[in-house]
This record gives C-alpha cells, structure tokens and sequence, in this order.
C-alpha cells in the first residue's frame, strides 16, 4: 500500500497517520516537496496534470512490494533517479526514512517516501 500526494490539501487529509505513527519528520519533508510542486504548477492541478506528486510507502515491505510495479508502469530505470537524500533516522525504530526523486520529464516529477530498516532487527 502507498499513499499518492498530489498537494497539500492531500496530505493535510491525512496528517493524523503520521502524528499517530510518530513520523512527524517525515510529513515535514513531504510538505517541502509539495509546496515546490503547489507554488510551481498549482493547487489545484488534476492527478493527470504536469507536476508530478509524492507517493508515501509507509512500511519496507510495502516499499518492495510496489516499487517494481510503478518502475514498470512509468517505464522507469530504478537507477536512474535524481538524488536521494536521508529526510530522517528514527532511532527508536532502528529505521532511516528515505526520499528519491525521479524526474519524468521537464515538467514532472515523481518522489518516493520510503522506510529502510535495519536487516539485524528485522523490523
């Protein structure tokens, strides 16, 4: 499962889930990317319109499990990203949050939010 974030009014909706999970660090980062994209081409722009959006993963295995599917949907290069950058370690998960940005094409874009755990855990 994953969560696809278009604007802000998206992610306002559901704020609670990251309140509730303690993942306020990444709600923030999130934010960030989609003030870029709402200030860049609007808040009020369609799921088809240019821009791009967020998907949110909001655990490992879900991570896994649907990254193949939207490489293969976009006709994507999983190592053909943009940058991707550590957006927070939650040391009490033994976890590090992670954001890759995929540019689509000039005017849009595509950013994953994903969990990487610890494999001695196993969490």
């Amino acid at each position: 499962m994953y969560l696809r974030l278009k604007n802000l009014t998206d992610l306002e909706a559901c704020a609670s889930l990251f309140e509730e999970n303690g993942r306020m660090p990444v709600y923030d980062a999130i934010r960030k990317d989609l003030v870029i994209l709402d200030d860049a081409y609007g808040i009020s722009r369609r799921a088809f319109d240019m821009g791009g959006y967020v998907l949110y993963f909001p655990t490992t295995s879900d991570f896994r499990k649907d990254e193949n599917k939207i490489y293969d949907a976009y006709h994507m290069d999983s190592n053909l990203y943009e940058s991707e950058d550590v957006i927070w370690q939650d040391g009490m998960n033994d976890t590090t949050w992670k954001r890759k940005l995929f540019l689509l094409s000039s005017d849009d874009a595509l950013v994953f939010i994903y969990p990487e755990t610890n494999e001695k855990t196993g969490n």
